[in-house]
């Protein structure tokens, strides 16, 4: 037989030959679930490792204004994402407090049924407690099948919206509603939370002038130097 009969030939067979589709959807299943159970486990012994390395397994020391621990976790996070350490900040984050609410709640709680992507979905709710919360409700639902990480998310959103000021983001630090009282304070443009408006520069005397200016340069100054501090952060 000619080569290219035989090419031919060949081609046709690995057409022809008959695909194990019970087979490739076993194998499907297999390394769905193996890669699944092993990112969850990952996930959870990463966010032990931090909990336990930079905190000291204390719960309330992440919470804390500890600048070395601030430094070390910041140097961490800009390392996210490259190639020695190819998972994002917010994956890190996450590990460390699903950590955290899994050495806060017993071994009973409905928050440890439930599967992790679940878990990772009511980690905006914060305290373990609410968290808790959350997951006894939804948790049979779950186990059955009939309630998605979705319609989870929309809970917890709901949950958020309703205690804003316990459970969503954290109330502003002093320094942002000190720049945010003066941008107030310093609006020049026209609107209602201007506090002065330009015919009132305008009518200053020279010798007011010169001392707001002064002012001004002062404070321009300060505002310098906070920028160049944050920007270190």
């Amino acid at each position: 037989m000619a080569a290219g009969e035989l090419k031919k030939a060949a081609l046709v067979g690995e057409i022809e030959a008959p695909v194990d589709e019970r087979l490739v959807n076993a194998t499907v299943t297999f390394i769905r679930k193996t890669l699944e159970e092993t990112t969850r486990k990952g996930m959870l012994e990463v966010g032990a490792y931090l909990l336990k390395e930079f905190y000291d397994d204390n719960l309330e020391e992440v919470q804390s204004r500890n600048p070395k621990k601030r430094a070390s976790v910041r140097r961490l996070g800009e390392r996210c994402g490259t190639f020695e350490l190819p998972v994002s900040k917010t994956w890190l984050n996450d590990a460390l407090r699903l950590a955290m609410m899994t050495k806060a709640l017993p071994a009973t709680a409905a928050f440890k049924r439930l599967p992790q992507s679940h878990q990772v979905a009511l980690l905006p709710l914060r305290k373990p407690e609410r968290a808790e919360t959350v997951a006894k409700r939804v948790v049979d639902r779950v186990v059955e099948k009939e309630f998605s990480v979705r319609e989870l998310r929309g809970i917890v959103h709901d949950e958020v919206v309703k205690n804003k000021g316990d459970l969503g983001r954290p109330n502003k630090p002093r320094i942002v509603k000190a720049l945010d009282h003066s941008i107030r304070v310093f609006t020049l443009e026209a609107g209602k939370r201007r506090s002065f408006t330009k015919a009132e520069v305008a009518d200053l005397s020279e010798e007011q002038a010169d001392q707001a200016r002064a002012q001004a340069e002062k404070l321009t100054k300060t505002l310098k130097e906070l920028i160049d501090a944050l920007k270190k952060k």
